[in-house]
């Protein structure tokens, strides 16, 4: 434990999310568990600008007096006459100290700019520890409303416990606020792109505008097909990024998150437990509408993912059954029994099915049919 500590402990001072996505995708949940607290009250270092320094300036040779006739305008201050050298001697002193004065602006102008590179270098380092922070918290954080409350972007209040949250990251805007001005910027499509082969770390940085737009405006469809087409494994941040966008608002960002939920199953190993774990927590917790969940679902088990809607469903059915019956949970059971009927053999024992079986109701009966399909 003290080897992987150091090692991600490490991996988030120094910025490095590909190092860090490597190491905790391949621990275990138990290691992911007991580096969570250490993680949080871990602080990285703060970068500081770079000290800049230009040499002084060097002297130069004497200029060289124009011959001929010429022409030099000066400058009068008030009712000051001009101080016009008089002799070759003050003109070589006078073209001396205006070649110094350019030559110092030039400098300074120069040492601005290096200055403002290196403060803007600092600042890139900061936001690369943060970044890899946050991520690290989220990968070792096991459940989706405690993930919602590690990472490191602004989120409606409904779902932030500003008690949970680091002061560092806490944003004390209210929901309103933060929902009028964190508009997606439009490049959001083409941020899949930059890490081609870590979907979980575009996840990430594009969870949060999907958890502020479940309910208001247009996360789009563009960012979505764009993670459909990443390679590399997934892990909490796209579980959780699948949960929200099933459950978004609008239909076109649902029926997008299906087809991302097909490319991501055809993927050999993946399945869609994470995310039904994710969904049904949230459901239960009144953080998604069930209801909108399960038309996507239909979707993708019509193009073919029965698998991963098997998954998916069963994953998300245990604290659904654990509350009262809910608009749309009939319906996720009857999804789930027509996914488990395309698989051989009886599908694992779903925990709280044989107490909603026992009732007369529309859930009790696909409860039932769910329960003839599963083991004993």
């Amino acid at each position: 434990m003290g080897e992987l500590w150091q090692r991600a402990r490490d991996g988030v001072d120094a910025g490095d999310l590909d190092g860090l996505a490597d190491l905790l995708a391949g621990a275990d949940a138990a290691d992911r568990a007991a580096l969570l607290p250490l993680l949080e009250e871990h602080r990285p270092p703060v970068a500081q600008a770079e000290p800049v320094e230009l040499p002084p300036l060097e002297p130069e040779p004497e200029p060289e007096l124009p011959t001929g006739s010429f022409a030099v305008a000066f400058l009068t201050y008030g009712n000051e006459p001009p101080k016009i050298p008089q002799n070759t001697g003050e003109w070589r002193a006078h073209l001396a100290a205006q070649r110094l004065r350019e030559r110092e602006r030039a400098r300074e102008q120069e040492l601005y700019h290096l200055r403002h590179e290196a403060t803007r270098a600092a600042t890139r380092r900061n936001i690369a520890r943060q970044a890899a922070h946050a991520f690290a918290i989220l990968a070792c954080t096991a459940k989706a409303p405690d993930a919602v409350r590690a990472c490191f972007r602004p989120w409606p209040d409904a779902l932030l416990d500003p008690a949970g949250l680091p002061a560092r990251i806490t944003d004390p805007r209210g929901a309103a606020e933060r929902v009028n001005h964190d508009w997606p910027p439009p490049d959001l499509p083409l941020w899949p792109m930059m890490t081609p082969s870590r979907p979980e770390i575009a996840a990430m940085h594009i969870q949060p505008y999907a958890v502020s737009w479940l309910d208001g405006n247009n996360l789009g469809t563009g960012v979505l097909a764009a993670l459909a087409s990443l390679d590399g494994p997934d892990g909490p941040a796209m579980a959780l990024l699948l949960a929200y966008t099933l459950g978004n608002h609008r239909s076109q960002v649902r029926l997008a998150a299906a087809d991302l939920l097909l490319a991501r199953a055809a993927r050999p190993g993946w399945t869609g437990t994470a995310a039904g774990e994710q969904a049904g927590e949230l459901a239960a917790a009144g953080l998604l509408t069930l209801q909108r969940i399960v038309a996507p679902l239909t979707e993708a088990l019509r193009g073919g993912a029965h698998e991963a809607v098997w998954q998916f469903a069963a994953a998300a059915l245990p604290p659904l059954l654990a509350l009262p019956p809910r608009p749309g949970l009939a319906d996720l059971v009857e999804l789930a029994a027509t996914a488990a009927r395309t698989g051989g053999g009886p599908r694992p024992a779903i925990a709280g099915l044989s107490q909603a079986a026992a009732g007369r109701n529309r859930l009790a009966t696909a409860a039932r049919r769910l329960e003839a399909l599963t083991a004993p």
